[in-house]
């Protein structure tokens, strides 16, 4: 049998959900998450930024400005450049690649640099960080950028900015090898700071806390905090000393987050992002409007998800689905398909798992919520049923209970006769296959525990009395029972949801046979 913890939010000192129900209120009406997509294929978003009353969208090879953050292409005042490069400064450089914007004294700021054809061998590496005018997006000037050195060889080189506060230009920096572009780069610990006038490298900023790795956009917050965008990771925050501080957005394995803008008083997070999905025949460019406050909602379903889905509107549930591995707590556990982080601020909507199909995991919180952004698991609209038992009945898949030579006896395995639980069971529960078909877990009834080899009529015990190898679960049925119908759950986890502090909750959720000594 399976074994699976699941990974929603930050964990420390853990408030343990128990048997029984848990605030019975229902779920309030969500609001979705607003996903815009604008942009055509090929030419990809590498991000957005704001002057506080214009939007700038920055592609490859082309700048749009609008006068509202929704986006809308039918704007007459819509503002296009879209011959970024036409400029005789760029005649002969083979500069064909724009980066993130950036809006500072009226300028639009990106780096610029060869991409296509330094990839085909053609020319060298080189970056510009180049200016455009907010008011109609001419080209103004651009000065060349110079990255120090790294002591394994090569350049730390800048990726995903600028962010402009004075004379100083912030960006995220990797290593780059010009001998070899294609070689994998171990994640970066720090952020580039370089002269607005001259280019020339100033300093590091050096984060602390946890790497990021691909990063593709820097953005400063109004707390000096750094938001660091990925490239098929999410978007994580360091405070102003540079100390992690929490992720503020995470999504699918193929999703990569670009330029961004993080208004902290309103907690409203607008970055681009380009999704990746065969089922959406390539990749498509969206710009994502994320309110990270108390409305935000994630969404599971345990009938209608998929774990391909973003989880961002009822639409497009996830599904709980054990994929890889982090930690918590030191410990390796199996995390959530897609669903990594439940933020702070979020709420997890789950629909789905119910009193004949509940979740069979423990839902971990690994990511920290806080007074003003608490992290909320509610079932909706209907209670999240939530069980820390396995169905090892015979009709379940992998289990076979086999005679024992008690002779009144039955003890538990696989098909092919090794242990088909991994934990030792301290709680057991029957149904009859009609009750459980009607009321589900509101329908079982635990049973006594007895000792193997001598249990009474409808007791269980635990070990190995037929020379196994190994201690499984033992059951003698009650007069009138068939082992070979009769509903079996055997407890395997001792906690269904386990969230961070005691100002994270879980609502309309009911929890039944943790594996705990009575």
């Amino acid at each position: 049998m399976y074994r699976f913890t699941f990974l929603l939010a930050a964990l420390f000192l853990p408030l343990v959900a128990v048997a029984g129900e848990i605030d019975p209120g229902s779920a309030e009406p969500p609001r979705e998450t607003q996903l815009v997509y604008k942009g055509g294929k090929g030419h990809g978003h590498q991000g957005v930024a704001t002057n506080g009353k214009q939007w700038f969208v920055m592609h490859t090879d082309q700048i749009f400005r609008y006068e509202s953050p929704d986006f809308s292409v039918d704007q007459s005042t819509l503002v296009r450049n879209m011959e970024p490069f036409s400029h005789p400064d760029f005649k002969g450089t083979s500069i064909d690649h724009l980066g993130a914007p950036a809006c500072h004294d009226g300028k639009v700021y990106t780096f610029a640099k060869t991409y296509k054809a330094y990839k085909e061998g053609k020319c060298e590496y080189k970056v510009w960080l180049v200016w455009y005018a907010q008011d109609d997006l001419r080209y103004m000037g651009h000065v060349s950028v110079k990255p120090p050195p790294c002591q394994a060889g090569g350049l730390w080189n800048e990726s995903g900015g600028p962010v402009i506060r004075g004379q100083d230009v912030y960006t995220c920096v990797y290593q780059f090898d010009p001998e070899d572009p294609g070689k994998r780069r171990p994640p970066s610990d720090r952020l580039g700071v370089f002269d607005l006038h001259t280019g020339e490298f100033r300093r590091f900023v050096h984060l602390k806390g946890k790497t990021y790795s691909r990063p593709q956009g820097v953005y400063i917050d109004s707390e000096g905090g750094y938001c660091i965008a990925e490239t098929c990771g999410g978007i994580k925050r360091f405070d102003s000393s540079a100390q992690f501080d929490r992720h503020l957005f995470r999504s699918g394995k193929w999703d990569v987050h670009e330029g961004l803008v993080y208004d902290l008083k309103s907690h409203r997070l607008t970055f681009a992002l380009t999704r990746y999905r065969k089922d959406l025949g390539g990749h498509k460019e969206y710009i994502v409007q994320v309110d990270l406050g108390k409305d935000r909602y994630r969404y599971v379903d345990g009938e209608k998800g998929d774990r391909r889905n973003d989880g961002y509107t009822p639409s497009t549930p996830k599904r709980f689905v054990a994929r890889r591995y982090c930690e918590v707590e030191g410990k390796r556990v199996h995390d959530v398909s897609g669903m990594e982080a439940t933020l702070p601020g979020q709420t997890l909507l789950v629909s789905g798992y119910t009193k004949t199909n509940p979740l069979r995991e423990t839902i971990h919180a690994c990511y920290d919520g806080t007074a003003e952004l608490p992290i909320t698991v509610m079932g909706h609209p209907d209670p999240l049923y939530v069980t820390g038992a396995n169905d090892v009945s015979e009709t379940a898949e992998g289990c076979r209970w086999s005679p024992s030579r008690s002779g009144k006896e039955y003890f538990l395995t696989t098909d092919d006769g090794k242990a088909a639980v991994e934990t030792a069971v301290r709680v057991l529960a029957m149904a009859t296959k009609a009750a459980w078909e009607e009321d589900g877990l509101d329908g079982v009834a635990k049973r006594a525990k007895g000792s193997i080899g001598r249990l009474n009529p409808g007791e269980w015990g635990w070990g190995d009395n037929d020379k196994l190898g190994f201690a499984t679960l033992y059951y003698r049925p009650a007069e009138g029972e068939d082992i070979k119908t009769v509903h079996i759950e055997a407890g395997q986890r001792e906690d269904a949801v386990v969230l961070q502090k005691a100002h994270n909750t879980c609502k309309h959720v009911k929890v039944y046979l943790l594996n705990r000594e009575p």
